[in-house]
């Protein structure tokens, strides 16, 4: 009797072990994984969205595997499918989602983050004119448990109606990482009111306004490691050295009966890469009134 091709025929794809199937995706790139791998049959798509692989969306990771020349029109379309696949793919596993500046962030895509994963803990966002407060306020009612929030802010005036909207949701946050043109002292007291549970704050600005810091910072009470990534430090009347700039910070927090900061560190991002949490994140827009309104203190190493 003729064996006939299609009982012959093994079935590669879903007669694979899930352990083996997970194993190998793990070598792959996300990208991959969500935009070819997912795509398959329903067995690849399970071990391509195993909690493992799936709790973490990274936009400039899948920028990262995009080929150098690829045009500009192509990334975005590639970019915006990885995106819906990727939260489809992941749903209640994903834990972790950081958009990179160059991103265009919508409502839609915070509608289609929040609609599907409402177990997020940490948060990496661009705030831009085209997302409003309702839909802000919507986002961080489904994420009541995150704990970590980066914010890239790129105008001159702090979002402080933003950090009021997350304190009312958000209680829980313990780490806040902002990304900014200019930081001044006063962003310490709406920290105060609005995140009294802050543990943890990293600053990546053009310039640092270090006027009156020590009494603003005293308004902090539960801040126990500050970093802070710039390129120049404005104050008024003379230079500043960083020496001074910690001491400042530690006698305000002794003064007013508050234990002193754990670890307070100030470096220049040019020279300070990847050696502390604020020298990671991403880089704020540099204008050259910025530089001309600051004082450089950092000299080449």
């Amino acid at each position: 009797m003729a064996i006939t091709r299609s009982a012959n025929k093994r079935d590669w794809k879903s007669g694979m072990p899930y352990e083996l199937l997970w194993y190998i995706f793990t070598m792959l790139s996300a990208f991959d994984r969500v935009i070819n791998v997912s795509c398959v049959c329903k067995s690849w798509c399970l071990a391509a969205g195993d909690p493992r692989l799936t709790a973490t969306l990274d936009i400039g990771e899948f920028r990262q595997s995009l080929k150098p020349n690829t045009p500009q029109r192509s990334v975005k379309r590639q970019l915006q499918l990885a995106f819906e696949r990727g939260v489809k793919l992941s749903g209640l596993n994903l834990t972790t989602l950081a958009f990179d500046p160059s991103f265009q962030v919508t409502e839609k895509h915070l509608k289609n983050a929040y609609g599907r994963c409402t177990n997020l803990k940490n948060l990496v966002l661009p705030l831009s004119n085209s997302i409003g407060k309702p839909c802000l306020a919507r986002a961080f009612r489904a994420w009541r448990d995150l704990e970590s929030l980066q914010i890239m802010h790129h105008e001159i005036l702090p979002p402080y109606n933003f950090l009021e909207m997350v304190h009312s949701y958000c209680a829980n946050l313990g780490v806040l990482k902002i990304s900014c043109r200019k930081f001044v002292p006063e962003f310490f007291k709406h920290i105060a009111s609005y995140m009294p549970r802050l543990k943890v704050l990293c600053v990546r600005c053009v310039r640092f306004d270090a006027t009156a810091l020590g009494e603003e910072l005293s308004r902090t009470k539960a801040i126990e490691e500050m970093y802070i990534s710039t390129i120049t430090i404005q104050s008024t009347g003379s230079l500043v050295l960083l020496d001074d700039i910690m001491a400042k910070a530690n006698d305000a927090r002794s003064s007013q009966g508050f234990p002193c900061i754990k670890v307070f560190h100030i470096c220049n991002w040019i020279h300070c890469r990847n050696s502390c949490m604020a020298s990671t994140m991403y880089d704020p827009p540099v204008h050259l009134w910025d530089l001309l309104q600051g004082i450089v203190v950092f000299g080449p190493n």
